[in-house]
């Protein structure tokens, strides 16, 4: 039993809390997982006091109980669902960091949904939460599985009828097993974004200010991108005919029927069909899927990773705030300048506007995302490509970026060492990801968002590997930002 650890979340100091609960947690065995019956009694204690602690001490004692759900101990999770009357109890009237706690705990019990939800509602649970809570008390349905886009919130996904039914289709086509493990993992996700930010509010005293991942009212459905006219071509990708090189062989390219041609393996590359040029790679989940992605990566995705996993609750680090570091850091060596992994083009346009959309490069592995570059930036060469096996002769390129990407790469070391090779002498290689929280109750709600986060250390013995000598570490939040330069000795 853990006794020292009960007693001091229950009766300890009030400024003690914060420790408290990482005490009881790191006591925990599986990360609040099963052990030896330690986790369900820890529930019971703390469920029985709840009522009587002080409201101040409430909140850490819910997230404690949260903590323990996470874990999904059947024997857990039986003695916290029979208080679930009492969690009810006290979300009439609680502030905000209590009843950010109570929802992150309500959210583990299924059984319980039709009692939740309507106390919910009456307590006055805003339209973004609510969407969440109740995705995450819902049962799958096999028949019409929603899976891949239901986080931070449902809510913060509008669809058109068009999207819905391609979406549909995708998750339709993939297996039962699969299926049942996204359906999965998005309930985890839920319950990570809400616990994560129950602790942010309860330490920080504040609550996260509104953002267009959080929605309240319903939001309009996102004005989908078409695709380029079949026969567009890229813009005059022969331009940079001295630096695109076969990803394969490293062979020259040469032109051949609108697209390219390898002139050493003689592998064809079509630039038809959607008007970018496609050197091939991986593009990952169903085309509608990714449509629907690409569509909301910036109202919904990102800022809602940017905040649990980068820790950035507060808005301490903004968009406008990543367009000035990249603006100040990116000093090219002559040469085009590559955005890999670029997405829909959000930073592509800020190297864009600072070097003239003919100097830039957009590569990514999705053809959704590389249609939104190409409506926003019509002059861009936008390349389909595979960020470990880079499309660029050595030395060729004058900068590269490589922003909120790495941690998406089932390499990164080797996407690293990739950028390195090709950037010419002085140029600079630039990068935004995340690195885990040296909390652990945080780190555990950062692991099971599933997204990579690195040792700073270890990104950059990376960096140094591969040739680059690093000229800035920036760590807002639990967030890095790094500039690095070719080192001119290492140049091939």
């Amino acid at each position: 039993m853990l006794v020292r650890q009960l007693d001091a979340l229950l009766h300890g100091p009030a400024d003690g809390l914060p420790r408290a609960l990482r005490d009881l947690f790191a006591a925990l065995p599986g990360d609040g997982g099963a052990g030896d019956g330690g986790a369900a009694d820890a529930a019971a204690v703390l469920t029985g006091a709840l009522p009587t602690l002080p409201a101040a001490r409430q909140p850490h004692v819910v997230l404690a109980l949260g903590l323990l759900a996470d874990g999904e101990d059947p024997d857990v999770l039986a003695v916290l669902g029979k208080a679930v009357p009492e969690y009810l109890a006290l979300l009439p009237g609680a502030g905000r960091p209590l009843s950010r706690a109570l929802l992150h705990l309500l959210g583990h019990f299924p059984e319980h949904r039709a009692r939740i939800v309507a106390a919910c509602r009456d307590a006055g649970v805003g339209p973004g939460e609510m969407s969440r809570l109740e995705r995450a008390l819902a049962d799958l349905d096999p028949a019409a599985p929603v899976i891949g886009r239901v986080w931070p919130a449902p809510l913060a996904w509008p669809l058109s009828a068009r999207e819905r039914a391609g979406h549909l289709e995708w998750a339709r086509s993939l297996p039962a097993a699969a299926v049942a493990a996204a359906w999965h993992n998005d309930t985890r996700t839920l319950h990570a974004y809400a616990g994560a930010r129950a602790l942010w509010a309860a330490e920080s005293g504040r609550d996260a200010p509104a953002t267009a991942s959080e929605p309240t009212p319903p939001a309009p459905p996102a004005t989908p991108v078409p695709p380029p006219a079949a026969g567009s071509g890229p813009a005059g990708w022969e331009r940079f005919a001295g630096t695109l090189c076969c990803p394969h062989c490293r062979s020259p390219l040469a032109a051949e029927g609108g697209g390219a041609r390898c002139t050493g393996c003689a592998a064809v590359y079509d630039a038809r069909r959607r008007g970018h040029l496609d050197l091939g790679a991986d593009s990952g989940p169903g085309e509608a899927m990714a449509r629907v992605a690409a569509a909301h990566y910036e109202s919904a995705l990102r800022p809602a990773v940017l905040r649990l996993t980068g820790g950035n609750w507060d808005g301490a680090l903004t968009p406008d705030d990543e367009d000035r570091y990249l603006r100040a850091s990116v000093r090219p060596a002559p040469g085009p300048i590559v955005d890999v992994g670029c997405g829909p083009g959000r930073w592509t346009a800020v190297l864009a506007a600072a070097f003239g959309q003919d100097r830039v490069i957009a590569l990514d592995s999705s053809p959704a995302m590389l249609d939104r570059v190409g409506a926003l930036l019509p002059d861009v060469l936008r390349l389909r490509g595979d960020a470990l096996r880079l499309p660029f002769a050595d030395a060729s390129v004058g900068a590269v970026n490589c922003w909120n990407t790495l941690q998406a790469l089932p390499d990164p070391a080797l996407a690293i060492t990739e950028a390195a090779r090709c950037l010419r002498p002085g140029g600079t290689f630039t990068l935004l990801t995340f690195r885990p929280s040296p909390d652990p109750v945080y780190a555990h709600f950062q692991r099971r968002l599933t997204v990579a986060t690195f040792d700073p250390g270890e990104v950059i013995s990376w960096l140094t590997a591969a040739g680059l000598t690093v000229t800035d570490t920036t760590t807002p939040g639990t967030l890095l930002l790094l500039t690095a330069t070719r080192t001119p000795d290492r140049a091939r």
